[in-house]
């Protein structure tokens, strides 16, 4: 991972974890299962929309 990406992972984690206690305080479910099952979601989502470039060697040219 490159090091100018670490801050921005970091936002998401936190914000994946501030969701999932949002969620958990509204809907009065565990705390810890929700805070994960958000921090799947929006790893999902994540993976789904954020493209990586692709570096000269991984070109299929």
């Amino acid at each position: 991972m490159e090091h100018r990406h670490r801050p921005l992972v970091g936002m998401r984690v936190a914000a994946s974890y501030v969701l999932g206690l949002a969620v958990s305080l509204v809907t009065d479910l565990p705390s810890s299962a929700v805070i994960v099952w958000a921090m799947a979601a929006v790893g999902i989502v994540v993976h789904l929309t954020v493209r990586t470039p692709v570096s000269a060697s991984e070109s299929p040219h």
